[in-house]
């Protein structure tokens, strides 16, 4: 990687900025497909770091510029640890012999894995589920699981006093809270609260219906 001489220096940086805007501009209006993106931000690394502008700190300058870009188009940095340094390095070399592959692959592979390591687990949240798509709207405010059974409302509706027992079975008068053996009686069904158990189960439900594809 051979800089040019410093009188050419400005005048590469100000061709290399009217570059980075137009991938911008390209990138804002669509017209930039996003499996392409990769490569021009390789050859724009690169770019930078043949320019050499800097008598030190040019790779830091370069990598910060590039983390720059990424943000700006709307996507995590692209963080490369020391232990991927070799890499790095001989990507960039290739990408200096015109091979811009091994480079791009090197940013995508590192957006995505920091998407998965920064991004995600901050919209996920503590049950580290993520929404496929918005939630489909229930037709009631009272979940599913705590609906009672057709039958039960219209036998009531008939008979409020009936409550499933025999008819020869005399009706004894009982508290709403206490049963004769002392013990608490279940509330209503729709005074239930949904328990974690029941909340993760209408979770579930919600993103396999959203994966599904089904209405």
């Amino acid at each position: 990687m051979k800089p040019p001489p410093w009188t050419q220096i400005r005048s590469q940086l100000h061709g290399w900025i009217h570059t980075a805007v137009e991938l911008g501009q390209h990138t804002a209006a669509g017209a930039l497909p996003v499996h392409e993106l990769p490569l021009r931000l390789a050859r724009l690394h690169c770019s930078f770091e043949t320019i050499h502008p800097f008598l030190d700190g040019n790779g830091r300058a370069g990598r910060l510029l590039l983390n720059l870009l990424l943000v700006r188009l709307g996507w995590p940095p692209a963080i490369i640890f020391k232990r991927s340094r070799d890499r790095y390095l001989d990507a960039l070399d290739r990408a200096d012999h015109g091979d811009d592959g091994p480079l791009a692959e090197l940013i995508a592979r590192s957006v995505l894995d920091n998407l998965q390591r920064l991004v995600v687990p901050h919209i996920a949240g503590p049950a580290r589920l993520i929404p496929c798509s918005p939630w489909p709207a229930r037709p009631s405010a009272t979940p599913h699981y705590a609906k009672r059974p057709p039958e039960v409302d219209s036998r009531q509706k008939s008979d409020p006093t009936d409550c499933g027992a025999p008819t020869n079975t005399p009706s004894t008068p009982t508290s709403p809270t206490a049963t004769n053996a002392g013990h608490t009686a279940p509330p209503p069904p729709d005074q239930l609260a949904p328990s974690p158990s029941l909340s993760i189960g209408v979770l579930t439900d919600a993103v396999q219906h959203n994966g599904s594809g089904h209405p």
